[in-house]
């Protein structure tokens, strides 16, 4: 019988209890694969698999082929990732620790969930446009406010 290896592997972007399925799944039906489990309020990712048939490499590049982030790693996060996380913010009250709204039956995660790596609907990109022009423009007056009020200095004292 082959060795089994367990690995840890931090994960960014997990943003309700959807996401965590969704990427125990991804990684539980990789070959080689003897069990994956994904903790959310942990965000982390812990694999046993048979080193002969998976290596931890492949692993991580499932990570963000599934929608998520290797958190050790330096990615920025997708269109796609943001847009999930605002459309689970008024289901999941940007907690991963309060299990009790993902189990009522009236909740809407298994429903609202997608995969965060899935093109942007053209309302979300319209929206973070709109967020986005807003944001710079509030900065720009906000600096304005800011040079204003400072004394102005005439030379180095």
């Amino acid at each position: 019988m082959a060795t089994l290896t367990t690995t840890s592997i931090p994960v960014s972007d997990l943003v309700c209890v959807g996401c965590a399925e969704h990427l125990q799944q991804r990684i539980s039906a990789l070959a080689g694969v003897e069990s994956a489990q994904v903790s959310l309020a942990g965000r982390r990712l812990d694999v046993t698999f048979s080193p002969d048939q998976v290596g931890e490499a492949t692993l991580r590049a499932e990570v963000p082929e599934a929608g998520y982030r290797c958190a050790d790693e330096a990615e920025s996060r997708t269109i796609g990732q943001l847009e999930h996380q605002l459309e689970m913010q008024p289901i999941t009250f940007c907690t991963t620790t309060d299990r009790m709204q993902y189990e009522l039956p009236h909740t809407s995660v298994p429903h609202e969930h997608r995969d965060p790596g899935a093109e942007l609907r053209p309302e979300w990109a319209a929206l973070l446009m709109s967020v986005s022009s807003i944001i710079v423009a509030t900065n720009a007056v906000l600096l304005k406010r800011v040079e204003r009020d400072l004394p102005q200095r005439d030379g180095p004292e």
